[in-house]
């Protein structure tokens, strides 16, 4: 993985596209002309469309304080989100956020904050906060993440790999099968068979009395996934999550067509979508 990535949070918008976001990547491209031409023009917007209600309620020097404050919190809490999400995926598995939820969870803490500082400059006369006001709020927010996603995020170049001094070549990586190291990379595909399991490596297949649970323990969501309770496939040998009739199944380089449990169908799906 590059060292300058995290682990990509999926996305889901309110067209059911799904977007990969990795939390570094979202964050250096704010640097990026096409984003911050992007965030003035929503900025620009916001102050004089004034959703709540701030012109002519406050000096000058306030009423750009505030804003400040409000686009700020916004773009903070959006990065820190995606960073524990990043976090959260990395030990469970990746799963798809309804964009609209995280407009809500940014939005949040964004509102509380801003109504607080108006709640200062105002001595209380003022709030921003009300249920038609946090409607209409919710509604831009979501109009402009999706905007960004599909056309700002995808399109803007991505950042250079940031320079970083060499570092020794770290061993292969390896796993236990029953009492056999062997090396992760050469995995293709395991299969629990009764009491064994059966594993499929670059030009070779071995047999084990082991639990395919106690292999799988030893590997992370980015080394691969188990899309059945018998099965665990390797990044590099995944292709493509295919229909066969009813059922769904995952298509591997070699060929090897993997059954797919139905309530693992749409976490195959988001993880084919971050990693393969």
């Amino acid at each position: 993985m590059p060292t300058n990535s995290t682990f990509p949070v999926v996305f889901i918008d309110v067209f059911g596209t799904r977007h990969s976001l990795d939390p570094i990547e979202f964050a250096l491209k704010l640097v990026d002309r096409r984003t911050q031409i992007y965030l003035c023009f929503v900025l620009a917007i916001l102050v004089f469309a004034d959703p709540p209600g701030l012109i002519g309620q406050l000096t000058p020097p306030a009423f750009a304080i505030v804003w400040i404050t409000f686009f700020g919190t916004f773009i903070l809490t959006h990065i820190s989100l995606l960073f524990g999400l990043a976090w959260v995926q990395r030990r469970t598995g990746t799963f798809a956020v309804f964009n609209p939820l995280m407009s809500i969870a940014i939005m949040a803490p964004t509102l509380t904050l801003s109504e607080a500082l108006v709640h200062v400059v105002t001595d209380g006369d003022l709030s921003i906060i009300s249920v038609q006001q946090v409607i209409v709020y919710l509604i831009v927010t979501e109009i402009f993440l999706t905007l960004y996603l599909r056309y700002i995020h995808e399109a803007a170049p991505k950042p250079s790999p940031v320079p970083e001094a060499p570092e020794p070549e770290a061993p292969h990586r390896q796993i236990l099968i029953g009492s056999e190291p062997v090396p992760l990379a050469g995995v293709c595909h395991i299969q629990a068979r009764e009491h064994h399991v059966q594993v499929v490596m670059h030009g070779e297949t071995m047999t084990h009395r082991v639990r395919l649970s106690d292999i799988v323990a030893q590997t992370d969501p980015e080394d691969g996934i188990q899309p059945h309770r018998s099965w665990w496939v390797a990044v590099h040998a995944a292709q493509a999550l295919e229909k066969e009739g009813a059922k769904h199944v995952l298509r591997l380089s070699d060929g090897t067509r993997v059954p797919v449990a139905r309530s693992r169908v749409d976490s195959v799906r988001d993880w084919l979508a971050a990693h393969a």
